[in-house]
């Protein structure tokens, strides 16, 4: 490691390690149960909250990003084939895909409410750009009960994760189209066949991550007040009415706790005849700390993302290929068979050394207290999930800074045919945040990342082993998070190399 590495990273470990003592610190203080956060009602403003039942708003915010969408096909089919100057790979790779864990981070499930995917779906089922829908054309099926839930969203995220890594696909215009057209295949198909919008809850792994990730972001829909929830008979926000449609992901406001399945499409703000919907700003993290109702796929989709943000970092950086050629000359494997294994092992080996850091917190923590045996390993997961997300939104800031200018030029020869339709085909922006003050922003979401898993950590313990020993149960979970962090803080020193070759 060189010298000038170890200065910047020795300031960013002692940063990470104070949050961490600190929470730990407060764990053996007080037990003292949180304070409700307050909120600011967007809605009640009386301008926005006209903006936001007003039908048409929604379609003005989604048409420039299917028009977009249109456009990223055809380049990826019709254009030269070169990452760096395509339209498709250019956008959906360097600036979409890096760009969304910020979008989440401040907006929620924003991307959903504007996903063009779902906007051409709900055009073609509504047969209508905006309003409400009396008979959409779908058989309207219900979902079987064993695929409700965020398993088949975590397989295609592996598989999208496989291509992305392992076989190229970021490199590929071409395939990048194809891959942008299954996706609408599946949400149109899925529309057709099931009630509503089956693909959104269950099966899109971008709805999926947002999801978690949306339990930092300041934005949340809600009911205003449950109790004129509770004494509405109709339920309008669920079942729509002649102003709003039906709630796509079958979601009661009245007992609405998670942002996760909420996609942001304002149809229940039209519908409430009792006009108690609420789009409020809250505090950062302010459901992550709560962790109303953890569930089993949501803990292993933050434990999987635990193991792939770090895996994204790694497979960037010189070390990869020395291990791959490794791995390939001592088990006689092909690249392709090589690259499956150690993702696979990336996913793997996290699990497991956190399934016994789970088990050690509990035997610690228990001291009499009932337990639950599954309990500490579904909860403590969204303790790591901090970690996960900021190193991803680390990680993505090198790509969008260091490589997002590059889109400028495509924007205005989209095809790569030598167009300049908008006098920007020969213009290549530097690197909007380069050296010292990108590594800091960096490091910065790293250091925040781990105080929040600290604090998060801290809340579960105190919340599982309240009549046991908290401080104790925080102790290996702390520990473990603060070495994910050091990983990542490594990876961060390392040299990146670009996908787009740029």
């Amino acid at each position: 490691m060189a010298k000038g590495q170890i200065i910047w990273m020795l300031p960013a470990f002692v940063a990470m390690l104070a949050v961490t003592v600190v929470a730990a610190g407060a764990g053996v203080r007080s037990a003292a149960a949180a304070r409700p956060h307050r909120r600011l009602d967007l809605a009640a403003i009386p301008a926005v909250g006209r903006l936001l039942r007003w039908p048409p708003f929604l379609f003005l915010l989604r048409l420039p990003l299917v028009v977009l969408f249109v456009g990223v096909i055809l380049a990826g089919l019709l254009g030269e084939q070169s990452p760096g100057r395509n339209l498709a790979t250019l956008t959906v790779w360097t600036v979409w895909w890096a760009a969304l864990p910020f979008l989440a981070l401040v907006f929620g499930k924003v991307w959903c409410a504007v996903c063009p995917w779902q906007a051409l779906a709900d055009w073609a089922q509504r047969l209508r750009l905006w309003g409400v829908a009396d008979r959409p054309v779908t058989f309207g099926l219900a979902v079987p009960p064993w695929l409700r839930n965020l398993w088949p969203a975590i397989a295609l995220f592996l598989v999208l994760t496989w291509l992305e890594l392992g076989y190229g696909v970021t490199l590929s215009p071409r395939t990048t189209a194809y891959l942008a057209l299954a996706m609408l295949f599946l949400s149109l198909y899925l529309g057709l066949v099931f009630a509503r919008a089956a693909f959104c809850r269950y099966g899109c792994l971008v709805g999926a991550i947002t999801g978690v990730y949306a339990t930092f972001a300041p934005v949340e829909l809600r009911g205003h007040d449950r109790a004129i929830c509770r004494d509405c008979a109709g339920r309008d926000c669920f079942h729509g009415n002649a102003l709003g449609n039906p709630c796509p992901t079958f979601q009661y406001l009245g007992g609405m706790e998670r942002s996760g399945s909420c996609l942001l499409c304002l149809e229940c703000v039209r519908s409430c005849p009792e006009d108690n919907v609420a789009v409020s700003l809250r505090p950062f993290g302010a459901e992550l700390a709560a962790l109303p109702r953890p569930r089993w796929d949501e803990a292993w989709l933050a434990l999987i993302l635990v193991g792939l943000t770090s895996f994204h970092g790694f497979v960037m950086t010189p070390w990869w290929g020395r291990l791959t050629d490794a791995v390939e000359a001592w088990a006689g494997l092909g690249p392709t068979a090589a690259f499956t294994g150690l993702m696979a092992a990336a996913v793997a080996l996290p699990i497991a050394a956190y399934a016994w850091v789970a088990a050690l917190a509990r035997a610690w923590g228990r001291a009499g207290a009932r337990v639950a045996r599954a309990a500490p390993f579904i909860q403590y997961a969204f303790a790591l999930l901090p970690v996960a997300f900021f190193y991803h939104l680390a990680h993505n800031a090198g790509h969008l800074f260091l490589e997002g200018g590059s889109l400028v030029p495509a924007l205005s020869d989209p095809l790569g045919w030598g167009w300049n339709l908008l006098g920007t085909a020969h213009i290549l922006p530097g690197p909007l945040l380069t050296g010292s003050w990108l590594l800091i922003l960096q490091v910065a979401c790293l250091v925040v990342g781990q105080a929040y898993a600290a604090l998060v950590a801290l809340r579960v313990s105190r919340r599982l082993f309240a009549g046991g020993r908290p401080a104790r149960a925080l102790a290996p979970v702390l520990a473990f998070s603060l070495l994910l962090s050091l990983l990542n803080l490594w990876l961060l020193g390392q040299p990146m190399v670009h996908r787009t070759g740029l």
